[in-house]
């Protein structure tokens, strides 16, 4: 309400538990997807969505905004876009990754990637 931005959130199915490391992490990715959204897409509208499949989970945050060049971050300019190289590191440490696609016409849709189940969040004895 705040920054005037009304997000809307969409799961497929209910998500599984996750650590407290993980859910930190992703919560953090999140909000700063969000405030990419009200810094630079020019829009009131955000989507995140969250998605199970194939033993990951996508969280993905969308907008119709203003869009930028995405080709930026596949050349690492984290000059330009230090948070999102911030966030692309955060999901790679968690085993994860990024992945964007953006353009003046149709806005910004970001999409993080994570394992569901890594040997470090299994439970002691199980395999």
């Amino acid at each position: 309400a705040q920054h005037r931005l009304q997000v809307t959130v969409e799961a497929d199915q209910p998500i599984p538990k996750l650590s407290d490391e993980t859910a930190g992490v992703l919560f953090r990715a999140t909000r700063e997807l969000l405030t990419n959204v009200i810094k630079h897409a020019q829009t009131s509208q955000a989507l995140v969505s969250l998605r199970c499949e194939q033993s990951a989970l996508t969280v993905t945050v969308e907008d119709h905004g203003a869009g930028f060049d995405s080709s930026r971050l596949k050349s690492h300019e984290a000059t330009t876009s230090f948070g999102l190289f911030s966030v692309r590191e955060q999901m790679s440490g968690l085993g994860g990754t990024l992945e964007a696609t953006s353009n003046p016409e149709t806005g910004t849709r970001i999409s993080l990637r994570i394992p569901l189940e890594s040997p470090k969040d299994a439970p002691e004895g199980s395999s």
